[in-house]
Protein backbone atom coordinates (compact mmCIF):
# COMPACT_ATOMS: atom_id res chain seq x y z
CA UNK A 1 0.00 0.00 0.00
CA UNK A 2 1.36 3.40 -0.92
CA UNK A 3 1.13 7.03 0.17
CA UNK A 4 0.88 9.29 -2.88
CA UNK A 5 2.07 12.85 -3.27
CA UNK A 6 0.09 15.82 -1.96
CA UNK A 7 1.28 19.45 -1.85
CA UNK A 8 0.37 22.36 0.41
CA UNK A 9 1.59 25.94 0.72
CA UNK A 10 1.92 25.51 4.49
CA UNK A 11 3.32 21.99 4.41
CA UNK A 12 4.33 19.64 1.67
CA UNK A 13 3.13 16.23 2.76
CA UNK A 14 5.03 13.98 0.39
CA UNK A 15 4.91 10.36 1.43
CA UNK A 16 4.84 6.83 0.18
CA UNK A 17 4.31 4.11 2.75
CA UNK A 18 5.34 0.51 2.40
CA UNK A 19 3.46 -1.56 4.94
CA UNK A 20 5.25 -4.83 5.53
CA UNK A 21 2.85 -5.85 8.26
CA UNK A 22 0.53 -4.04 10.60
CA UNK A 23 -0.31 -3.79 14.26
CA UNK A 24 -3.97 -3.15 13.52
CA UNK A 25 -6.03 -0.49 11.78
CA UNK A 26 -6.22 2.84 13.62
CA UNK A 27 -9.63 4.00 14.81
CA UNK A 28 -9.29 7.71 14.03
CA UNK A 29 -11.84 8.90 16.60
CA UNK A 30 -10.13 7.29 19.60
CA UNK A 31 -8.32 9.63 21.99
CA UNK A 32 -4.52 9.41 21.71
CA UNK A 33 -3.21 12.36 23.74
CA UNK A 34 -5.00 14.81 26.00
CA UNK A 35 -3.06 18.08 26.31
CA UNK A 36 -4.40 20.69 28.72
CA UNK A 37 -7.84 19.20 28.22
CA UNK A 38 -7.62 19.19 24.40
CA UNK A 39 -7.93 15.75 22.84
CA UNK A 40 -5.63 14.85 19.96
CA UNK A 41 -7.32 11.93 18.29
CA UNK A 42 -5.60 8.77 17.09
CA UNK A 43 -5.98 9.74 13.44
CA UNK A 44 -4.05 12.98 13.92
CA UNK A 45 -1.36 11.37 16.06
CA UNK A 46 -0.99 8.35 13.78
CA UNK A 47 -0.79 10.40 10.58
CA UNK A 48 1.87 12.70 12.03
CA UNK A 49 3.83 9.75 13.43
CA UNK A 50 3.89 7.96 10.06
CA UNK A 51 4.77 11.17 8.23
CA UNK A 52 7.79 11.67 10.48
CA UNK A 53 8.73 8.01 10.16
CA UNK A 54 8.68 8.27 6.37
CA UNK A 55 10.67 11.52 6.42
CA UNK A 56 13.32 9.97 8.67
CA UNK A 57 13.64 6.96 6.40
CA UNK A 58 14.13 9.26 3.42
CA UNK A 59 16.79 11.32 5.19
CA UNK A 60 18.75 8.25 6.27
CA UNK A 61 18.65 6.80 2.76
CA UNK A 62 19.72 10.12 1.25
CA UNK A 63 22.84 10.19 3.44
CA UNK A 64 23.59 6.54 2.78
CA UNK A 65 22.93 5.42 6.35
CA UNK A 66 20.49 2.72 5.23
CA UNK A 67 19.57 1.04 1.97
CA UNK A 68 16.23 0.02 0.47
CA UNK A 69 16.18 -3.27 2.35
CA UNK A 70 17.17 -2.01 5.78
CA UNK A 71 14.71 -1.81 8.65
CA UNK A 72 16.29 -0.46 11.83
CA UNK A 73 13.45 0.50 14.15
CA UNK A 74 13.90 -2.56 16.37
CA UNK A 75 17.59 -1.78 17.01
CA UNK A 76 18.53 -0.54 20.49
CA UNK A 77 18.72 3.24 20.65
CA UNK A 78 21.58 3.08 23.16
CA UNK A 79 23.80 0.61 24.96
CA UNK A 80 26.30 -1.90 23.61
CA UNK A 81 24.19 -4.09 21.36
CA UNK A 82 27.04 -6.56 20.95
CA UNK A 83 27.01 -7.27 24.68
CA UNK A 84 23.61 -8.79 25.42
CA UNK A 85 24.56 -9.24 29.06
CA UNK A 86 25.11 -5.52 29.66
CA UNK A 87 22.50 -3.72 31.70
CA UNK A 88 22.45 -0.75 29.32
CA UNK A 89 21.78 -2.97 26.31
CA UNK A 90 18.98 -4.88 28.04
CA UNK A 91 17.25 -1.79 29.44
CA UNK A 92 17.60 0.55 26.46
CA UNK A 93 14.66 1.51 24.28
CA UNK A 94 14.57 0.54 20.66
CA UNK A 95 15.20 3.26 18.12
CA UNK A 96 11.52 3.04 17.19
CA UNK A 97 10.40 3.54 20.80
CA UNK A 98 12.72 6.50 21.25
CA UNK A 99 11.53 7.96 17.95
CA UNK A 100 7.88 7.61 18.99
CA UNK A 101 8.64 9.48 22.23
CA UNK A 102 10.21 12.32 20.24
CA UNK A 103 7.15 12.52 17.98
CA UNK A 104 4.91 12.66 21.06
CA UNK A 105 6.96 15.60 22.34
CA UNK A 106 6.59 17.34 18.97
CA UNK A 107 2.82 16.92 19.05
CA UNK A 108 2.70 18.34 22.58
CA UNK A 109 4.84 21.32 21.52
CA UNK A 110 2.60 22.07 18.54
CA UNK A 111 -0.55 21.74 20.61
CA UNK A 112 0.57 24.11 23.36
CA UNK A 113 1.71 26.65 20.76
CA UNK A 114 -1.73 26.56 19.16
CA UNK A 115 -3.35 26.86 22.57
CA UNK A 116 -1.47 30.15 23.11
CA UNK A 117 -2.50 31.60 19.74
CA UNK A 118 -5.02 34.02 21.25
CA UNK A 119 -2.32 35.62 23.39
CA UNK A 120 -0.58 36.72 20.19
CA UNK A 121 -3.76 37.63 18.34
CA UNK A 122 -3.13 34.87 15.81
CA UNK A 123 -5.59 32.78 13.86
CA UNK A 124 -5.39 31.05 10.51
CA UNK A 125 -6.82 33.05 7.63
CA UNK A 126 -9.76 31.74 5.66
CA UNK A 127 -7.42 31.20 2.71
CA UNK A 128 -5.05 29.14 4.86
CA UNK A 129 -7.92 27.09 6.26
CA UNK A 130 -9.17 26.44 2.73
CA UNK A 131 -5.71 25.32 1.63
CA UNK A 132 -5.54 22.93 4.59
CA UNK A 133 -8.96 21.50 3.71
CA UNK A 134 -8.01 21.01 0.06
CA UNK A 135 -4.66 19.46 0.89
CA UNK A 136 -6.18 17.04 3.39
CA UNK A 137 -8.80 15.94 0.86
CA UNK A 138 -6.20 15.46 -1.86
CA UNK A 139 -3.94 13.52 0.49
CA UNK A 140 -6.72 11.12 1.47
CA UNK A 141 -7.79 10.69 -2.14
CA UNK A 142 -4.24 9.97 -3.29
CA UNK A 143 -3.50 7.46 -0.57
CA UNK A 144 -6.72 5.48 -0.41
CA UNK A 145 -6.43 2.33 1.67
CA UNK A 146 -3.19 3.39 3.38
CA UNK A 147 -4.78 6.62 4.61
CA UNK A 148 -7.70 4.57 5.88
CA UNK A 149 -5.35 2.12 7.59
CA UNK A 150 -3.53 4.79 9.59
CA UNK A 151 -6.70 6.68 10.46
CA UNK A 152 -6.01 9.64 8.19
CA UNK A 153 -9.55 10.91 7.72
CA UNK A 154 -10.40 14.46 6.65
CA UNK A 155 -10.70 15.90 10.16
CA UNK A 156 -7.49 14.23 11.40
CA UNK A 157 -5.33 15.36 8.48
CA UNK A 158 -6.72 18.89 8.72
CA UNK A 159 -5.89 18.93 12.41
CA UNK A 160 -2.34 17.73 11.75
CA UNK A 161 -1.82 20.45 9.15
CA UNK A 162 -3.32 23.04 11.49
CA UNK A 163 -0.90 22.09 14.26
CA UNK A 164 2.07 22.37 11.92
CA UNK A 165 0.82 25.65 10.47
CA UNK A 166 0.45 27.23 13.91
CA UNK A 167 3.96 26.15 14.87
CA UNK A 168 5.44 27.63 11.68
CA UNK A 169 3.39 30.80 11.44
CA UNK A 170 3.44 31.77 15.12
CA UNK A 171 7.21 31.65 15.45
CA UNK A 172 7.74 35.27 14.35
CA UNK A 173 5.09 36.41 16.82
CA UNK A 174 6.62 34.44 19.67
CA UNK A 175 10.09 35.91 19.09
CA UNK A 176 8.91 39.44 18.29
CA UNK A 177 10.12 40.80 21.65
CA UNK A 178 13.68 39.49 21.15
CA UNK A 179 16.43 42.01 21.86
CA UNK A 180 18.05 42.54 18.46
CA UNK A 181 20.41 45.34 19.43
CA UNK A 182 23.98 44.12 18.94
CA UNK A 183 26.84 46.52 19.59
CA UNK A 184 29.65 46.92 17.09
CA UNK A 185 32.07 45.60 19.68
CA UNK A 186 30.00 42.46 20.22
CA UNK A 187 29.68 41.84 16.49
CA UNK A 188 33.29 42.67 15.56
CA UNK A 189 35.22 39.90 13.85
CA UNK A 190 38.86 39.59 12.81
CA UNK A 191 39.87 37.24 10.01
CA UNK A 192 43.12 35.28 9.94
CA UNK A 193 44.76 32.56 7.94
CA UNK A 194 46.59 29.94 9.98
CA UNK A 195 48.77 26.97 9.10
CA UNK A 196 49.48 24.24 11.60
CA UNK A 197 51.48 21.07 12.02
CA UNK A 198 50.68 18.36 14.51
CA UNK A 199 53.09 17.93 17.41
CA UNK A 200 52.44 14.19 17.36
CA UNK A 201 55.02 12.22 15.41
CA UNK A 202 53.34 10.58 12.38
CA UNK A 203 53.36 6.78 12.37
CA UNK A 204 55.25 6.70 9.07
CA UNK A 205 57.94 9.22 10.14
CA UNK A 206 61.41 7.80 9.74
CA UNK A 207 63.12 9.24 12.76
CA UNK A 208 62.79 9.88 16.47
CA UNK A 209 60.19 11.99 18.21
CA UNK A 210 62.87 14.57 18.96
CA UNK A 211 63.88 14.74 15.30
CA UNK A 212 60.27 15.19 14.21
CA UNK A 213 59.69 17.94 16.79
CA UNK A 214 62.75 19.82 15.55
CA UNK A 215 61.76 19.39 11.91
CA UNK A 216 58.16 20.51 12.53
CA UNK A 217 59.29 23.65 14.34
CA UNK A 218 61.76 24.39 11.58
CA UNK A 219 59.00 24.01 8.97
CA UNK A 220 56.70 26.45 10.76
CA UNK A 221 59.55 28.93 11.23
CA UNK A 222 60.34 28.74 7.52
CA UNK A 223 56.70 29.39 6.64
CA UNK A 224 56.62 32.40 8.99
CA UNK A 225 59.79 33.74 7.39
CA UNK A 226 58.41 33.40 3.86
CA UNK A 227 55.07 34.95 4.77
CA UNK A 228 56.84 37.83 6.51
CA UNK A 229 59.47 38.58 3.89
CA UNK A 230 57.41 37.92 0.77
CA UNK A 231 58.81 40.00 -2.10
CA UNK A 232 62.18 40.47 -0.37
CA UNK A 233 62.92 36.78 -0.82
CA UNK A 234 62.07 37.03 -4.50
CA UNK A 235 64.26 40.08 -4.94
CA UNK A 236 67.21 38.34 -3.29
CA UNK A 237 66.90 35.43 -5.68
CA UNK A 238 66.37 37.60 -8.79
CA UNK A 239 68.33 40.91 -9.07
CA UNK A 240 66.05 42.00 -11.92
CA UNK A 241 63.22 42.26 -9.37
CA UNK A 242 64.91 45.42 -8.05
CA UNK A 243 63.51 47.54 -10.85
CA UNK A 244 60.21 49.33 -10.29
CA UNK A 245 58.09 47.09 -12.50
CA UNK A 246 59.25 43.87 -10.88
CA UNK A 247 58.93 45.41 -7.41
CA UNK A 248 55.28 46.23 -8.16
CA UNK A 249 54.75 42.65 -9.25
CA UNK A 250 56.41 41.44 -6.06
CA UNK A 251 54.13 43.68 -4.01
CA UNK A 252 51.15 42.09 -5.76
CA UNK A 253 52.49 38.65 -4.89
CA UNK A 254 52.84 39.70 -1.24
CA UNK A 255 49.23 40.84 -1.14
CA UNK A 256 48.10 37.55 -2.63
CA UNK A 257 49.74 35.72 0.29
CA UNK A 258 46.78 36.96 2.34
CA UNK A 259 44.60 34.52 0.44
CA UNK A 260 44.16 31.11 2.07
CA UNK A 261 45.04 29.29 -1.13
CA UNK A 262 48.26 31.27 -1.52
CA UNK A 263 49.33 30.53 2.06
CA UNK A 264 48.44 26.89 1.50
CA UNK A 265 50.58 26.75 -1.64
CA UNK A 266 53.63 28.05 0.24
CA UNK A 267 53.01 25.79 3.23
CA UNK A 268 52.66 22.72 1.02
CA UNK A 269 55.98 23.47 -0.65
CA UNK A 270 57.58 23.28 2.78
CA UNK A 271 55.67 20.30 4.17
CA UNK A 272 52.61 18.61 2.67
CA UNK A 273 51.35 17.83 6.16
CA UNK A 274 50.50 21.48 6.84
CA UNK A 275 46.79 22.13 7.45
CA UNK A 276 45.78 25.62 6.32
CA UNK A 277 42.48 27.36 7.10
CA UNK A 278 40.95 30.78 7.45
CA UNK A 279 38.88 31.77 10.45
CA UNK A 280 36.97 34.77 11.73
CA UNK A 281 36.79 35.32 15.48
CA UNK A 282 35.69 37.79 18.12
CA UNK A 283 35.64 38.05 21.88
CA UNK A 284 32.95 35.35 22.15
CA UNK A 285 34.80 32.83 19.98
CA UNK A 286 35.12 29.34 21.49
CA UNK A 287 36.56 27.52 18.48
CA UNK A 288 40.10 28.82 18.06
CA UNK A 289 42.73 28.02 20.64
CA UNK A 290 43.29 30.88 23.08
CA UNK A 291 46.99 31.05 22.25
CA UNK A 292 46.18 31.57 18.57
CA UNK A 293 43.63 34.31 19.32
CA UNK A 294 45.91 36.16 21.71
CA UNK A 295 48.75 36.13 19.19
CA UNK A 296 46.45 37.27 16.38
CA UNK A 297 45.18 40.21 18.45
CA UNK A 298 48.66 41.74 18.40
CA UNK A 299 48.74 41.92 14.58
CA UNK A 300 47.79 44.62 12.09
CA UNK A 301 46.26 43.93 8.67
CA UNK A 302 48.62 41.82 6.56
CA UNK A 303 51.05 41.03 9.37
CA UNK A 304 52.33 37.56 10.25
CA UNK A 305 53.02 36.64 13.87
CA UNK A 306 56.78 36.52 14.26
CA UNK A 307 57.02 33.38 16.41
CA UNK A 308 55.76 29.83 16.35
CA UNK A 309 52.56 29.55 18.38
CA UNK A 310 52.51 26.42 20.52
CA UNK A 311 49.42 24.63 21.78
CA UNK A 312 49.10 21.21 23.32
CA UNK A 313 48.53 19.52 19.96
CA UNK A 314 49.83 21.86 17.23
CA UNK A 315 52.44 24.36 16.10
CA UNK A 316 50.91 27.38 14.33
CA UNK A 317 51.85 30.14 11.94
CA UNK A 318 49.24 32.93 11.87
CA UNK A 319 48.69 35.78 9.39
CA UNK A 320 46.16 38.55 9.98
CA UNK A 321 43.96 39.29 6.97
CA UNK A 322 41.70 41.98 8.47
CA UNK A 323 41.59 43.19 12.05
CA UNK A 324 38.05 44.34 11.36
CA UNK A 325 36.33 42.22 8.73
CA UNK A 326 33.13 44.09 7.91
CA UNK A 327 31.45 41.20 6.07
CA UNK A 328 32.29 38.68 8.80
CA UNK A 329 31.12 41.14 11.45
CA UNK A 330 27.77 41.65 9.73
CA UNK A 331 27.31 37.88 9.47
CA UNK A 332 28.19 37.45 13.13
CA UNK A 333 25.69 40.13 14.11
CA UNK A 334 22.95 38.17 12.35
CA UNK A 335 24.14 34.97 14.02
CA UNK A 336 23.90 36.57 17.46
CA UNK A 337 20.38 37.78 16.73
CA UNK A 338 19.37 34.35 15.44
CA UNK A 339 20.72 32.68 18.60
CA UNK A 340 18.76 35.11 20.77
CA UNK A 341 15.60 34.43 18.78
CA UNK A 342 16.03 30.68 19.13
CA UNK A 343 16.67 30.98 22.85
CA UNK A 344 13.64 33.21 23.30
CA UNK A 345 11.43 30.82 21.33
CA UNK A 346 12.67 27.72 23.12
CA UNK A 347 12.37 29.30 26.57
CA UNK A 348 8.74 30.25 26.00
CA UNK A 349 7.67 26.96 24.44
CA UNK A 350 9.57 24.93 27.05
CA UNK A 351 7.81 26.87 29.81
CA UNK A 352 4.41 26.20 28.24
CA UNK A 353 5.20 22.50 27.91
CA UNK A 354 6.48 22.29 31.49
CA UNK A 355 3.15 23.62 32.73
CA UNK A 356 1.06 21.44 30.42
CA UNK A 357 -1.04 18.54 31.66
CA UNK A 358 -0.47 15.64 29.25
CA UNK A 359 -2.16 12.26 29.34
CA UNK A 360 -1.32 9.36 27.03
CA UNK A 361 -4.42 7.39 26.17
CA UNK A 362 -4.60 3.77 25.04
CA UNK A 363 -4.74 4.66 21.34
CA UNK A 364 -1.33 6.34 21.61
CA UNK A 365 0.31 3.49 23.51
CA UNK A 366 -0.93 1.10 20.82
CA UNK A 367 0.88 3.00 18.07
CA UNK A 368 4.23 1.31 17.52
CA UNK A 369 7.25 2.11 15.38
CA UNK A 370 8.77 -1.26 14.50
CA UNK A 371 10.24 -3.13 11.56
CA UNK A 372 6.84 -4.73 11.04
CA UNK A 373 5.27 -1.46 9.94
CA UNK A 374 7.83 0.57 8.05
CA UNK A 375 6.98 3.77 6.14
CA UNK A 376 9.18 5.43 3.56
CA UNK A 377 8.85 8.65 1.55
CA UNK A 378 8.10 8.71 -2.14
CA UNK A 379 10.89 9.01 -4.67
Amino acid sequence: MNFRKSAAVILAVLMTAIMIAGCGKVNSADAALVINGETINAGTASTYLRYQQAATNTMMKYYGLIDEETAYWDNPAQGDVSDTSSTSAQSSKTYGESFRDDVRDSIVNMAVIRQHADEFGFSLSEEQKQKITETAAQFISDNGSVANWIGADQQSVENMLSLIAHQLLMRDLIIADTDREVSDEEAAQSTIVYARLSRTTPADYEGTDEEYAEEARSNVEELISRLTSGSEDQAAEDPAAENQEDSAAADTDTEEVSDTDAVSAIATEINESFSVSSASFGDDDTILDDAVKEAAKTLADGETYASVIETEDYLYAVKMIQVFDAAASDAHRLSIISSRENENYNNKVDAWVAEAQVTEEKAWTQLKVTNKENYVAAE
